[in-house]
């Protein structure tokens, strides 16, 4: 064995050197200039694209996060029982991190099935926790934003594309939806602009969860009414600190809202009997006469009193009197019609409005109340008060809403001077005695 040869192969621990396999392709026909180390070649570096950026930014702390969500669910005790429906959760691969459907438990039957359109999450958080819709094309993404948010409390349910996010909006609107901007069909500021167009939705506070942060993108969704913006890739504490401003003003726009609704309530309901108050019927009085006069349609009126309402308070005391009221009103409610609105007019008076309603309809009304009131006894703290009511029924379009109540208040001393317990209708129905 030449010593050239052996020396290259002891030195490389019985393989052929550089100079040796040169030399062997040379025998072969090969060409005979050496290629150049590949050490000293400049090395080319693919530029990474938007998309790259952004997950290699928000994939680095999902191990830390998970290991984090392992801890909480440790300290709320004993797992919940898995449920069936889809979900994702992310694992590590040698090549990085990957998002995987989630797998069924044994027995469940099939594959995992993601739908194309919303995914439920699996709730980790408490009944009635905070909602969030995260909008986003990119599965990934969708998987670790979910994953930040459900370890901090969150409900999570996920949309593809902003044709989905508006339709689950319309059926079950979540507390705050994070949306994309960029996405195949609609974009971001399509969505929103859908979303606000919506008096049903038009509250829902949006935060943009974008790489599109430049001033003039920005101060597009601002003014469109987003609530929000955040930049991919993001810190996880900033996350969840912009979803829970959001949801905290979403909170408080709930409790204004109902605020409102309870005052409106209140600002157009009798406290004692439930009715509408009077403020209330002279508001619904003229709206029925305006459609009344512009349509040529029937509107009557029945003024409905409690014959002798004041031996009541004065026999039984005060407390019997709200009981009689309380009840008379009850029995006034189940005889009503839909359409037809009754409310307290003012002491033991009760005020009915009846629009399309002609004469002979509305003293048919009249006759079924007064029959209710009459049929049994009304039981105030034991002790059984006989109740009767006469009434006035009056039909109009007449001049002006108030003149409609002022016949039918003539009409009600009429029945009263005719010995109570009846109801005197106008002229086109004769006045008629049970």
């Amino acid at each position: 064995m030449p010593a050239g040869r052996g020396d290259a192969g002891g030195a490389h621990g019985g393989r052929a050197g550089p100079r040796a396999r040169i030399r062997t392709r040379h025998r072969r026909g090969a060409s005979r200039r050496p290629a150049p180390d590949r050490a000293l070649r400049p090395r080319r570096r693919r530029q990474p694209r938007d998309r790259d950026r952004v997950a290699r930014g928000i994939l680095r702390p999902a191990r830390r996060l998970r290991l984090r969500a392992a801890r909480v669910r440790r300290r709320r005790g004993p797992a919940r029982p898995d449920r069936s429906g889809p979900g994702i959760h992310l694992r590590s691969g040698r090549l990085g991190w990957r998002a995987h459907p989630r797998r069924r438990p044994r027995g469940s039957g099939g594959p995992p099935v993601i739908s194309p359109a919303v995914t439920a999450a699996t709730v980790t958080a408490a009944s009635g926790a905070t909602t969030v819709l995260i909008t986003d094309d990119s599965l990934v993404i969708r998987a670790v934003v979910r994953s930040h948010l459900e370890a901090a409390g969150y409900r999570v349910v996920e949309a593809v594309d902003g044709r989905a996010a508006i339709a689950h909006c319309r059926q079950t609107p979540p507390d705050v939806i994070l949306l994309d901007i960029e996405m195949p069909g609609l974009d971001g500021y399509e969505v929103l602009e859908m979303l606000k167009a919506d008096p049903m939705l038009m509250d829902l506070p949006v935060v943009f969860l974008t790489t599109l942060t430049d001033m003039d993108n920005v101060l597009r969704g601002l003014r469109g009414g987003a609530h929000d913006y955040l930049k991919k890739p993001f810190e996880p504490a900033e996350l969840v600190a912009r979803v829970a401003a959001a949801a905290h003003v979403k909170k408080l726009q709930d409790q204004l809202r109902q605020r409102n609704a309870e005052l409106d309530l209140l600002s157009r309901t009798d406290a004692l009997t439930g009715l509408s108050n009077r403020r209330h019927l002279e508001f619904v009085l003229a709206h029925y006469h305006a459609d009344s006069m512009r349509h040529q349609d029937p509107l009557s009126v029945l003024l409905l009193d409690i014959d002798h309402f004041k031996r009541v308070n004065d026999g039984y005391g005060h407390p019997a009197g709200d009981v009689v009221l309380t009840e008379f009103a009850s029995r006034l409610r189940a005889e009503l019609r839909e359409g037809d609105v009754a409310g307290r007019w003012g002491g033991e008076e009760f005020l009915v409005v009846l629009p399309r309603t002609d004469l002979a309809g509305a003293f048919a009304l009249a006759e079924r109340i007064r029959l209710a009131v009459t049929a049994t006894p009304m039981n105030a703290g034991g002790a059984l008060i006989p109740v009767t009511v006469s009434g006035g029924c009056a039909v109009g379009p007449l001049g002006n809403a108030a003149e409609l109540v002022g016949r039918a208040d003539a009409l009600l001393y009429t029945a009263k001077g005719d010995g109570r317990n009846r109801i005197a209708a106008d002229v086109a129905v004769a006045s008629l005695a049970p």
